[in-house]
């Protein structure tokens, strides 16, 4: 045991004690989290890619389904809009306030939605949804992988795709 008295910490070292704190201390707590919020996003993608996708594609080629209306697979799919919207009240990404991977999967299929109807969609109460989908067709993110290409013809030149 040392019999030197122990220096009083600078502003400096307080911070980073704290700062070590807060990543270790509190571990079950911040572990939970972590877990909750992998459960929720892992929930929410299940979600789009069982019931809403199956909706969407019914909704999308109805003449294909003719068990039921164009409106009746729409409404079934609404229910998955109105848990977007709820939760883009809450936040400003699906599951926090930055771009994640729930986003990231779900996006590609609300558009599928909206282009089905595009003015049914616009006329609806989904603002946020409305909001975070056009924030996204606009960012860098989408532009880069959404090139737009002519179509084929057999006399153009090959195209070279991911070069």
């Amino acid at each position: 045991m040392s019999t030197q008295s122990q220096q009083p910490m600078n502003k400096r070292e307080i911070l980073e004690r704290k700062k070590a704190e807060s990543l270790v201390g509190g571990g079950e707590d911040r572990i939970k989290s972590q877990q909750d919020w992998l459960k929720d996003t892992e929930t929410l993608i299940q979600w789009n890619d069982g019931e809403f996708k199956y909706y969407l594609d019914r909704y999308k080629y109805a003449d294909r389904h003719p068990d039921f209306s164009a409106i009746e697979y729409r409404r079934q799919a609404e229910q998955f809009l109105a848990e977007l919207e709820k939760r883009l009240y809450q936040n400003t990404y699906l599951c926090g306030n930055h771009f994640s991977l729930a986003d990231a999967v779900i996006l590609p299929f609300i558009r599928q939605f909206t282009a089905v109807d595009s003015v049914w969609f616009e006329s609806k109460p989904y603002p946020l949804i409305q909001q975070w989908l056009n924030k996204f067709v606009a960012s860098n993110r989408f532009i880069a992988v959404m090139t737009k290409y002519e179509p084929w013809k057999p006399d153009d030149l090959p195209i070279k795709f991911g070069h």
